[in-house]
């Protein structure tokens, strides 16, 4: 891939920047069913969240968990990619993938925690 000559005007740089993450949301929504999987996870959370007409501390709270899910879905892709393509083979390369992964679960987890705390309470109110 040739390397792409930057703009030195901000905006330019900002809307180059914004294309560049779209095409990464594209590519991470086509290619992983866990970023998908993620997604829907998150799309639960935010309709659970406008139903019961939460707060804004408590949308933010509640959801926000899955955001950074997706978000560290990305960084976790792009770390298999690359060790994927590499030719030797390395038992840190798996360590880092399973770290990546790792990552995912250790928030879904707290989302889901914070999810059965909140509703909870909801129940005992």
């Amino acid at each position: 891939m040739a390397v792409k000559k930057t703009s030195s005007n901000y905006v330019i740089q900002f809307f180059q920047a914004c294309h560049y993450s779209q095409l990464g949301i594209v590519y991470v929504y086509k290619n992983e069913t866990s970023f998908r999987r993620n997604l829907f996870f998150w799309l639960i959370s935010l309709a659970l969240s406008i139903y019961m007409g939460l707060d804004f501390l408590h949308f933010w709270a509640l959801n926000l968990p899955f955001i950074a899910a997706l978000a560290i879905e990305c960084v976790n892709t792009a770390i298999e990619s690359i060790v994927d393509e590499m030719e030797v083979e390395n038992i840190l390369m798996g360590a880092a993938k399973d770290c990546g992964s790792a990552a995912v679960a250790i928030m879904l987890l707290v989302g889901l925690f914070m999810w059965l705390h909140y509703l909870y309470l909801f129940i005992l109110a």
